[in-house]
């Protein structure tokens, strides 16, 4: 029998220019200039844990966006009986977490580590002096993030439309 990993999450030490790569390698940078990868990377932390790694529980009040460069998470949102329901997988290059960047209300759901992963965190005030100093770049992670909740959106409506023709 092999022990098991234990669960934990680890915060990596890197340079700005180290973050900024892994940035770069993924698909969520096609829309940024390397300089503008590189402002990100500043005002961001990086992390890495196991699987079954919970990173925040549903309702949980931080105000953080987070970029997956490796690996996998799982959003769970708990159902009228408490259950834990999947609702999405997020792969490399996508975020998670952004609602409560912009809305600053609890967490939706909760994620969950489902392949060892590694992600980038910019926090409500890491992403507050980052609109102060580089204005542009805000406004273009604004957009991205408006664009992104914009089709999650009509995905979701157009699953409860579904939904209601088979009722």
């Amino acid at each position: 029998m092999t022990p098991e990993k234990p669960v934990t999450i680890e915060k990596l030490s890197l340079i700005d220019k180290e973050r900024a790569n892994l940035i770069e390698q993924t698909t969520w940078a096609k829309d940024f200039s390397w300089n503008e990868v590189v402002a990100f990377a500043m005002w961001s932390t990086a992390f890495r844990a196991t699987p079954g790694t919970e990173i925040f529980q549903e309702g949980d009040r931080d105000a953080s966006l987070y970029l997956l460069v490796s690996g996998g998470v799982t959003i769970c949102k708990r159902d009228r009986g408490d259950a834990a329901r999947v609702i999405h997988q997020v792969t490399p290059g996508k975020t998670f977490g952004e609602m409560a960047l912009i809305d600053g209300e609890p967490r939706s759901a909760s994620v969950v580590v489902s392949e060892e992963a590694t992600w980038l965190v910019m926090t409500k005030a890491q992403f507050e002096k980052l609109c102060e100093e580089t204005p542009r770049l805000g406004l273009k992670i604004i957009q991205k993030i408006a664009k992104l909740v914009s089709q999650r959106l009509r995905h979701t409506s157009a699953t409860l439309a579904d939904y209601l023709d088979e009722g």
